[in-house]
Parts: C-alpha cells; structure tokens; sequence
C-alpha cells in the first residue's frame, strides 16, 4: 500500500468535525493560522497533525454453515446468497 502524506488541522477543545486532507504542510500551516484567527477559535491551540502510518483490515468473506443436527421443531433456514443485502 502507498501511503501518499497528508496533514489536518485540530483546534484544541472542539470536535474535529469533518477534518480536510492538506497534501503540503505549508497548505495545512496556513489553514492552521487562519482558523486560530476565527473568532471562536482566539487564545486555543491549533495543532497540525501529521500521518504517520496507516492500517487496515482487508474485507474477509462471510461464510455460513447449516448445522446437521437441528432439531427437528427448528425452521428450514437457507443461507442467504452474496446478492442479498441485510440492513
């Protein structure tokens, strides 16, 4: 996997919302100085955050299995196909 380096933005206290990719740091130092002049924002830190690394958990296939010895009171069960969708 090609990690491609990005930096966001945090002001200290808030919640981070819905943070923004700066693919340069100068980019990110500047949207860090100019929400340390918004108004709400005066006398908190702005910090710029750096991707160090990254993971991820590949997608693992589902799989079902019908059991052999079901009582014989329990309901027909069918897996369902890989076009069905559960929401």
């Amino acid at each position: 996997m090609n990690i491609v380096p990005f930096w966001l933005c945090y002001v200290e206290g808030t919640h981070i919302g819905f943070p923004y990719k700066h693919f340069t740091l100068e980019a990110a130092e500047t949207e860090a100085e100019r929400l340390a002049q918004l108004p709400d924002n005066r006398g908190k830190q702005v910090y710029v955050l750096g991707v160090i690394s990254s993971c991820e958990v590949p997608k693992m296939p589902v799989t079902w299995s019908i059991l052999n010895n079901t009582p014989s009171n329990t309901p027909s069960f069918t897996p369902p196909s890989s076009k069905v969708r559960c929401f």
